[in-house]
Formats: C-alpha cells, sequence, structure tokens
C-alpha cells in the first residue's frame, strides 16, 4: 500500500473507530490492506450510517471517480448482483449481510475470479463481531457518535478540513462559530456532521445562496430550505460582514432579509392561537381537540427524553461487559451473542425515540414547555 495512502487511511480510521484505539485502527488497516488487493472481503459493523461511511471509506481506498455500487434488492438499485459487480469494476461493491440479492450464489462465484478487480464491502450487524469466520480479518466496527461525545470537537474539524479541500478554499472558510453550531445541531450522526459542515463551508466561502449550491452541485432551494429548517441559524447568516454583501445579490437578498430581521418566536405561536393572517376554526370541539392533542405530545416528548438519557449509560456499560468478556473468556462467545444483540436493540430503541420526539416537535411544539413532573405517557396513551 503506498505510503500517502496508507496515511489517509489511518486518519479516516482515526477519526471513526478513535484516535486513541491504536490496535482498532491497525487492525483495520489490515482489513482494509487485504481487502484492496482482492484477497478478502471488508466486513463493516455500522451502527448508523452503512452506506455514507461505505463510501467514504471506497474514496480512501479507491478513489473518488472508481465506482461505487449497493446492491439492495429493497432500495431497487442493482437488485441484480452480477450486473452490480459488473458496474463496480474498478470500484467497490457494498452488499448487506441482511438483504442479499437473489442472485448471490452467482455474485460469489463472479466475485471470488481472479481476475475480478472489485473490493467488497459486506455490512454486518454487531451480533457477528464474535462470528468464528470473522476472527481475521478483522471486522471494522464503528460505534455510534453516543460513545465518542469527547472526540465530537476534532471529528467536526476533521470534516470541515475535509470539506476545505473538496471545495479548494481557504481554512477561513471554517470557524469556531461554525464548529459550536454543528455541535449543537448536527451530530446525531456522521452523516449529519459531513453535511453541515460541507454546506457551510461553501456558505463561507460563496458571494451568495446560489453560488454556494452550485459549489456543492444541488439546487438552490434544497439548500434554501435546509436553511429555513426550524432551529437556530447558522453563524454564516449572523456575520455583519457578510450582510451588505449578499444583499447586494438578488437570490442573497431573502437570506440578507433573514439576517436583518430574524424571525421572531411569535410566528411560531401564531399557528397555535391563530395569529396574524393565519385563520383557525374556533369550534369549542376543534379547541378541545387541540388542547389534548398539545397535552399527549408535550407529555410525550418529556418521556422519551427521558427514557433516552436512562438507556444510554445502560448501553455503554453494556459495550464494557462484552469487551471484557472478549478479552477475558475464551468461552464466552455465546453470551457476548446475545450481550450484542441487548446492545444493538438498545441502540434501535435510542434512534427510534430520538425519530420519534423529533417528528412529535415538528410542527413547531416547544419541548422546553413540557411538565418536568411526566415521568412516563400520559394514562391510557402511549408513543407511537
Amino acid at each position: 500500500m503506498p505510503a500517502s495512502n496508507e496515511t489517509a487511511l489511518r486518519r479516516f480510521f482515526g477519526r471513526f473507530l478513535g484516535w486513541e484505539d491504536k490496535d482498532a485502527v491497525e487492525h483495520a488497516l489490515r482489513s482494509a490492506e487485504l481487502a484492496a488487493a482482492h484477497r478478502a472481503a471488508l466486513v463493516l459493523v455500522a451502527e448508523t450510517d452503512f452506506e455514507p461511511i461505505a463510501l467514504a471509506l471506497h474514496r480512501v481506498t479507491r478513489g473518488a471517480s472508481a465506482p461505487f455500487v449497493l446492491c439492495d434488492p429493497l432500495l431497487g438499485n442493482h437488485a441484480n448482483g452480477v450486473a452490480a459487480l459488473a458496474a463496480a469494476a474498478g470500484g467497490s461493491l457494498c452488499l448487506r449481510s441482511w438483504r442479499l440479492p437473489l442472485d448471490f450464489v452467482a455474485t460469489i462465484v463472479r466475485a471470488r475470479d481472479l481476475a475480478c478487480d472489485v473490493q467488497i464491502i459486506v455490512g454486518a450487524e454487531e451480533l457477528h463481531l464474535a462470528h468464528p469466520f470473522l476472527i481475521l480479518p478483522v471486522p471494522i466496527w464503528v460505534s455510534s457518535l453516543q460513545t465518542r461525545t469527547y472526540e465530537l470537537p476534532r471529528i467536526v474539524m476533521e470534516y470541515a478540513l475535509d470539506a476545505i479541500a473538496e471545495l479548494d478554499v481557504p481554512e477561513t472558510s471554517f470557524t469556531e462559530a461554525d464548529r459550536q453550531w454543528v455541535l449543537e445541531h448536527a451530530t446525531m450522526t456522521w452523516a449529519g456532521i459531513q453535511e453541515a459542515t460541507l454546506r457551510l463551508v461553501a456558505l463561507r466561502a460563496s458571494p451568495s445562496l446560489s453560488h454556494a449550491a452550485e459549489r456543492l452541485g444541488m439546487a438552490e432551494v434544497t439548500l434554501r430550505n435546509w436553511l429555513e429548517e426550524d432551529r437556530e441559524l447558522p453563524p454564516i447568516l449572523h456575520d455583519p460582514e457578510l450582510r451588505a454583501e449578499r444583499g447586494t445579490h438578488q437570490e442573497g437578498a431573502h437570506l440578507a432579509r433573514r439576517v436583518v430581521h430574524p424571525p421572531s418566536p411569535e410566528p411560531v405561536s401564531s399557528w397555535r392561537q391563530g395569529g396574524p393572517g393565519r385563520q383557525e376554526p374556533t369550534s369549542k370541539a376543534y379547541r378541545g381537540v387541540r388542547a389534548v392533542t398539545m397535552t399527549v405530545k408535550d407529555a410525550s416528548i418529556a418521556w422519551l427524553s427521558e427514557t433516552r438519557n436512562a438507556l444510554v449509560p445502560a448501553l455503554h456499560e453494556i459495550r464494557i461487559l462484552r469487551e471484557t468478556l472478549l478479552a477475558q473468556m475464551g468461552a464466552g462467545a455465546e453470551f457476548d451473542v446475545r450481550t450484542a444483540r441487548i446492545a444493538t436493540a438498545i441502540d434501535r430503541v435510542l434512534n427510534y425515540t430520538a425519530e420519534v420526539a423529533k417528528q412529535l416537535d415538528a410542527d413547531g411544539g416547544e419541548s422546553d414547555a413540557v411538565s418536568s413532573t411526566s415521568g412516563g405517557p400520559p394514562s391510557g396513551t402511549s408513543p407511537r
């Protein structure tokens, strides 16, 4: 493996596996080297963002110009494995172990051909870490960001440096204020951090919204909708030095207006109270249903938040237990599988509760107005 490629891979694995976990990084380097030489499949275990992480790994090992093909029958993209393998020539073929193509046996035969030059990346689940067929090469296990909170500032900066290099802009295109904004609003997933840093760098390095969208290769309306999500505005829109500049561009006038006249909380509450320009039904029945709905929603948000906070330390303890068993109990494989299943189930509950809470609050309800006395869902109700 070339020294430059190994340096890039070491940096990549440090970000996703932990800079302090030297052994995990070394094992990952060996696994990646074998996969790149077509001597083994690269097994990737990611609790979230499997496809974005696999794509990022592909770009480091094969290059951004090489084809990356995800074979997933459910999604309908390259449902045929043999065709997907042919399309991935010179690049990477990504498979999910829990959803293989119907012609998987034929795909294996083609992939084992000595002339085949396709890197195979297989997505596995956490329970497979103790599988006897995966002793060596070691699977690459990317844990949840919830276990890496102390490293999040550095992770965000790594993504920012990637964005700066990709867009070929000055390093001043990402500031400490930008990093703090990402840490507060976009650290739920790896993909979320990557998306936020790339878009903030493009916005700060561009004279207008349309120019930033062009840099990113996306529609202006998509970038505008991202900016207008129900959260605090990014720091770039509060920079006084950029207000006048963006105001001189017709396509940036909307952003300038948002900076000079930032939206107040009134429009949010006016939807509930029938504010200016918004007419709501005034019948007693409607108001009663509305009041009950808001009460149930707010109580559900509080209960989901408390449940999530209670599960995080439990998940951490289970992971410590699993690592101890793997290190000290050679005969503990069967118990470790059960432990891994418990950890996976808790992770799914964490992700589910976060999504439900986000959906419940999507219409502008303020979670800080929730009564602190609610320790569970209201009687006779349960969050869906």
